[in-house]
C-alpha cells in the first residue's frame, strides 16, 4: 500500500530518452463506454503526485499520471510476468545519468482501464528491472506511470483540493464561465505541454521563459542554467536531491527566485531547482525551453488541460499562498531505504541547525522525538525538517556503537 503520507519525496521521471517512434500508431486509444461525455475518478495525492487506480488485463495496479511521458509504462516487470503479457520487441534506454543502458520491452493489445474509461489494445513499455525502486525509496507502491495517451484523448480537469479527476469527451467539454479561470495557450511538442511565464531572478533579470508543465515532478520550479545567459546560480544556495529517475538519484542546488509571474497569478521566494548538467542540454536545445513547473506550483489550483485546443486553465485553490519551503535542518539524508530501522546522513550543509549541533556525516538517525522505526521513514524525516519554521526537533543519534541527543531549530537555509 502507499504511505499514508501526504509528502511523498520527489519523483523526478526523466523518460524522455526514450525515442517517440518506437511504438506503432495506436489503434483505438483511450474512450469512455456508453453515452457518457465526462468521467469523475478519484486519485491519490502524494506530495503533488497523482496516483490513480487503473486494471491492466484486469489486475488492480496504481499509475503515477505524468505530463512529462509519452509511453504507458510499467515499472515493475513481475506484474507483466503475472498476467501473461507477451512482448513484441527489446529495446534499450538511456537512463537520466546518460551512462547507464537499460533493458525494456514492448507490449501490444493490453487491456487498460479506469472507471469507464478503456483502452482495448494499449502498447506499453516493461521495464526490465524495477529501475525506478518507489517502493525502496518511497514506501510506495506504485506500479506504472501514464501521461499522453490520456491527455491527448480527452480534456483533463485536475482538482487537487477534492482528489478527483474530470475527463470530458474533447467535443463536450464547455469552457468554464467563472471568471476565476484563467486560461493560458500551451504548446504541445513532443508530446508535452508547455507555457510561457515570467521568472525574475535574485538580480532582478526577468526571464520570459518557456516551461514544461510537469504533474510527474512534485518539486516547484526547475531552472535550466544552461538556457539563458540570464539564468545563473543565486548568492544563497544549498544542495539537494531532485529526486530519483531512471538511472539514479538526481541532485541539483537548491535556491529562491524573487518571482514567478503569469498573471493574474504570481509567487514569491519559490524554491527553485537549479540545474546546469550538460545530461540535459539536448533537451534545452530541442525544445528550446528555460525549465520545468512541477506539481508545488500545479497543485496551488484546479488545473484543466485542453491539449486539443492547445489551453490550459488554472483557478486558485485554499493551498494557492502556502509558503514555499525546503530542508530547514541541514542535513542530507542518503539514497537509502525509506523503511530502514535508521537514516543515514550522508551530508551536512554548513552553517545549518545541523552542524551547529556537530551532526556529522556516517550519524544514523534513530529516533525523531518519539517516533521511531517503523514509522520513522526517510519520507517523513523529509516532510518533518520543511513543515514549520522555528520549531525545535529532538533526534536521537547513533554514531558508531554511542547513542546521542542533539537538538536543532528549524530555520530557512535559503
Amino acid at each position: 500500500m502507499l504511505m499514508k503520507n501526504k509528502n511523498f519525496t520527489v519523483v523526478l521521471l526523466f523518460l524522455l530518452f526514450i525515442p517517440v517512434s518506437i511504438f506503432a500508431q495506436k489503434r483505438y486509444g483511450y474512450h469512455i463506454k456508453g453515452e457518457q461525455n465526462k468521467i469523475i475518478i478519484p486519485f491519490e495525492i502524494y506530495n503533488n503526485l497523482i496516483i490513480i487506480q487503473m486494471k491492466m488485463n484486469g489486475l488492480p495496479l496504481k499509475f503515477l499520471l505524468d505530463t512529462g511521458v509519452h509511453h504507458t509504462i510499467l515499472v515493475k516487470r513481475e506484474y507483466a510476468d503475472i498476467i501473461g503479457l507477451k512482448f513484441s520487441r527489446e529495446i534499450s534506454l538511456l537512463g537520466a545519468d546518460k551512462t547507464q543502458i537499460m533493458t525494456a520491452y514492448v507490449a501490444n493489445d493490453i487491456r487498460m482501464s479506469f472507471g469507464d474509461i478503456v483502452n482495448e489494445r494499449e502498447v506499453i513499455l516493461v521495464l526490465d528491472e524495477d529501475y525506478l525502486e518507489f517502493d525502496r525509496l518511497f514506501g510506495a507502491d506504485v506500479q506504472g506511470i501514464i501521461g499522453f495517451e490520456i491527455f491527448r484523448r480527452f480534456v483533463v480537469k485536475i482538482n487537487y483540493t477534492n482528489k478527483v479527476i474530470t475527463l470530458y469527451k474533447k467535443d463536450k467539454f464547455k469552457v468554464p464561465r467563472s471568471k476565476k479561470y484563467q486560461d493560458y495557450y500551451i504548446s504541445i511538442e513532443d508530446t508535452k505541454p508547455y507555457m510561457k511565464m515570467n521568472v525574475t531572478l535574485e538580480n532582478k533579470d526577468t526571464v520570459h521563459g518557456k516551461f514544461l508543465l510537469d504533474t510527474g515532478a512534485s518539486f516547484d520550479l526547475l531552472l535550466d542554467i544552461n538556457s539563458s545567459d540570464k539564468i545563473g546560480f543565486p548568492k544563497n544556495v544549498i544542495t539537494g536531491d531532485m529526486g530519483h529517475g531512471l538511472g539514479g538519484a538526481l541532485e541539483g542546488k537548491v535556491g529562491r527566485v524573487q518571482k514567478v509571474d503569469f498573471e493574474p497569478f504570481g509567487f514569491e521566494r519559490m524554491t527553485t531547482f537549479y540545474q546546469d548538467d550538460t545530461i540535459f542540454n539536448e533537451m534545452i536545445i530541442h525544445n528550446n525551453r528555460n525549465g520545468i513547473v512541477g506539481g508545488g506550483v500545479l497543485s496551488r489550483f484546479i488545473v484543466i488541460f485542453d491539449y486539443p485546443n492547445n489551453l490550459v486553465y488554472f483557478k486558485k485553490n485554499k493551498k494557492y499562498k502556502v509558503p514555499f519551503y525546503y530542508n530547514m535542518s541541514g542535513i542530507i539524508l542518503a539514497d537509502n531505504d525509506n523503511n530502514a530501522a535508521s537514516h543515514v546522513v550522508e551530508a551536512i550543509v554548513p552553517n545549518s541547525p545541523a552542524s551547529e549541533a556537530k551532526i556529522i556525516p556516517g550519524d544514523r538517525i534513530i529516533k525523531m522525538g518519539s517516533i521511531r522505526s517503523p514509522e520513522l521513514t526517510r519520507t517523513y524525516i523529509k516532510t518533518e525538517f520543511k513543515t514549520k519554521k522555528g520549531k525545535k526537533v529532538k533526534l536521537t543519534i547513533l554514531r558508531g556503537e554511542k547513542v546521542l541527543i542533539k537538538y536543532i531549530r528549524l530555520r530557512e537555509l535559503i
